[in-house]
């Protein structure tokens, strides 16, 4: 039976995660879904005559070529691996899916989906993680089989394609199947199916394929419309996505019936979902980088296909994508093209045009900067390729040898040096929380992740997996002993939004300094963090209230650790860590398969690989000391460490300039 403490705590989470407006739209939908009004709300049978017009000149995409050449094979050879039925999903997972791809069929546990209405159907885990299915059907494999294609309407790429698009007519019925039953999905596999049209030569784009794209795309978009209000309930990417997909099939097929009203709608739409999910810092309602690029790449197509027809969105997305792209820059790693991998990662990228890994956000970023129309200080290199695809001229990029400022946000703080940078997670929270993360640290130095969020691994997994690495036990950062920062009910509801405060923001040349602090609601706790940077090193303290808790870290799996009088030391070829507190209270945990919190990181979705979870005790203060360096550099003395004690426990003025003076020298 559910406590009144907690049925208040869930009400209070419900009205702050989707708003009234929210609440009533997914009653709505709950209402058309039990009573069968959505067996056949689609409104299309797929033989609309719709005129799809969408073509990407290919001027400045063989520009590129010919000054690229070598990327032309790599293309071939990954569209190769499709065509001999081996898929790569979520940037890293390869399955074997068969050519064409079963798609009703889980890669994963080879279990067949029966074929029958989607309402009738549920994805609560009895077939594994749907998501293994759904990535298959989005269709994002086929741009890189277009990026591999040459001109020839008989290019045997091309011709896969529309293999591939003649099987899932077949195969995946209107409205019949699992392939039809998230919005989302639908409306990504759309996108896909339109840009990877748009991407073909004009030779290439025959009415017998634009009759096959059109037979996918138009009842999609009706499916789409039907329950874009559940989409709406959940004031994330769905709706981003959604709401795109259908603003840019309206345009690209004007003769689509009700296209006029479609349009109306959508537009509607992406103007709530931009003004609700967007922050004036550039920031993302869901605290989650990769979702962020979701979103952005949605709105970069929509914005595309606005070019093409000459048809307006509702608001103008230039401004949108500068303070983005400028957000962004200042958080990704410069060396490699890598985000911290915060919060909810799916391993979503819509547009797969480069060969590098799915964790480098450059191909985005100059996508994104070419669009907004301003610099960037990411350099020419093959991942101007994207750009290229959708139109534009690299050499109009504007690369600037000017750093991009630490971005200024309400919940990310950068503190960057010339060879590092730390990401403190801190701040309000204007959307529900993905994870439970507050005053989590990410750093990286010299190219390397040393402090690192642990991702996601998967949303649906037998337990104690299932969506498991959102909890705050795995996460960088202190945890008073028998608390809990955020308790969840299912896979992605929090009944508490836990707030963290900043008592302390200074930036300057050589020395950066940050504090803040959150409280364990319903525990009477409190943990307290400090974040000072002095060139390339990064002293951290902690403290918890009542004293007992501890410090957790992951880093790196080749790390060199040693267990000290009060603490544990590790180090890698670039970097060590020196981690002290209670005496005798450092441990290097061992990864279990039974227990996520015994030292597991998912870079990809679907993946688990160990790392170096080191934890180490608080002291009789409440307090661990961290300190993190490159391997030429020495750790602060023990007087400047007394000086930034005294800031964390009084962070007055005077105790804060007499810190900042010693971490400037």
């Amino acid at each position: 039976m559910v406590s009144p403490r907690e049925f208040g705590a869930f009400a209070r989470s419900a009205l702050r995660t989707y708003g009234v407006k929210g609440i009533a739209r997914r009653i709505f939908y709950e209402v058309k879904l039990r009573t069968g009004r959505l067996v056949r709300l689609s409104g299309s049978n797929g033989n609309d005559s719709t005129n799809l017009r969408l073509y990407i000149d290919h001027t400045n995409i063989e520009m590129w070529h010919r000054s690229n050449t070598e990327f032309r094979d790599i293309a071939r050879n990954t569209a190769d691996e499709i065509l001999s039925g081996e898929m790569s999903i979520y940037g890293g997972k390869t399955f074997h899916s068969g050519w064409p791809p079963d798609w009703n069929r889980h890669p994963s546990t080879d279990q067949e989906i029966p074929l029958q209405h989607w309402s009738k159907l549920s994805h609560a885990g009895s077939i594994g993680d749907v998501k293994d299915v759904w990535e298959i059907g989005r269709f994002c494999w086929a741009e890189r089989l277009i990026r591999a294609s040459g001109s020839d309407a008989n290019d045997r790429y091309c011709e896969a394609f529309s293999v591939a698009i003649t099987s899932f007519l077949r195969e995946s019925p209107i409205d019949m199947g699992i392939q039809w039953m998230s919005g989302q999905e639908i409306a990504i596999r759309g996108i896909s199916l339109l840009f990877s049209w748009s991407m073909l030569s004009q030779e290439q784009q025959t009415e017998e394929l634009r009759r096959k794209v059109e037979q996918i795309v138009v009842p999609s978009a009706y499916r789409v419309a039907s329950t874009l209000g559940y989409a709406a309930s959940q004031r994330n990417n769905h709706y981003i996505v959604e709401a795109s997909f259908l603003w840019s099939a309206a345009a690209a097929c004007r003769g689509i019936e009700g296209g006029d009203r479609l349009l109306r709608h959508a537009s509607d739409a992406l103007m709530e979902a931009v003004l609700d999910q967007f922050a004036a810092d550039g920031s993302y309602a869901q605290y989650s980088f990769t979702y962020q690029r979701l979103a952005l790449h949605s709105l970069l197509f929509v914005d595309r296909v606005s070019t093409l027809t000459g048809l307006q969105p509702p608001l103008t997305f230039q401004p949108l994508f500068a303070r983005c792209c400028k957000f962004l820059e200042g958080i990704m790693d410069v060396q490699t093209g890598q985000m911290p991998n915060l919060g909810s990662n799916d391993g979503s990228l819509l547009f797969q045009l480069t060969d590098l890994p799915i964790h480098d956000f450059r191909p985005f970023l100059v996508h994104l900067a070419l669009a907004a129309e301003i610099e960037t200080h990411v350099s020419h290199g093959q991942w101007d390729e994207e750009a290229a695809w959708f139109g534009y001229n690299v050499n109009d990029l504007r690369p600037t040898e000017q750093m991009t400022a630490a971005p200024t946000s309400a919940s990310f703080h950068v503190l960057r040096g010339d060879r590092s940078k730390a990401l403190l997670r801190a701040g309000s929270l204007r959307h529900r929380l993905g994870h439970a993360d507050q005053l989590n640290l990410d750093l990286w130095i010299d190219g390397v992740n040393v402090a690192r969020d642990p991702g996601t691994f998967r949303y649906t997994a037998p337990q104690p997996w299932s969506n498991s690495l959102a909890n705050d036990d795995v996460h960088n950062l202190a945890r008073p002993e028998g608390a809990v920062m955020a308790r969840r009910r299912g896979r992605f509801f929090w009944l508490d939004w836990p707030e963290a405060f900043v008592l302390v923001d200074e930036r300057h040349e050589g020395a950066d300094l940050i504090v803040a602090e959150v409280s364990y609601l319903g525990y009477r706790c409190q943990s307290r963090r400090l974040v000072a940077r002095s060139q390339n090193c990064f002293t951290v303290i902690d403290r918890v209230i009542p004293i007992h808790g501890a410090v957790r870290w992951n880093l790196p799996c080749d790390s060199n650790y040693r267990q000290t009088e009060r603490g544990v030391d590790v180090s890698g070829e670039k970097w060590w860590l020196i981690v002290s507190g209670a005496p005798g209270g450092g441990s290097l945990l061992t990864p279990q398969s039974y227990d996520p919190t015994s030292g597991w990181e998912s870079s990809t979705y679907g993946e688990l690989s160990p790392v170096t979870a080191v934890q180490v005790r608080t002291d009789n203060r409440g307090q661990v000391l961290s300190i993190f360096g490159p391997t030429d550099a020495e750790p602060p003395d023990d007087h400047g460490i007394q000086i930034l004690r005294a800031v964390l426990e009084n962070p007055s003025t005077t105790n804060v300039q007499t810190a900042l003076n010693l971490l400037a020298l």
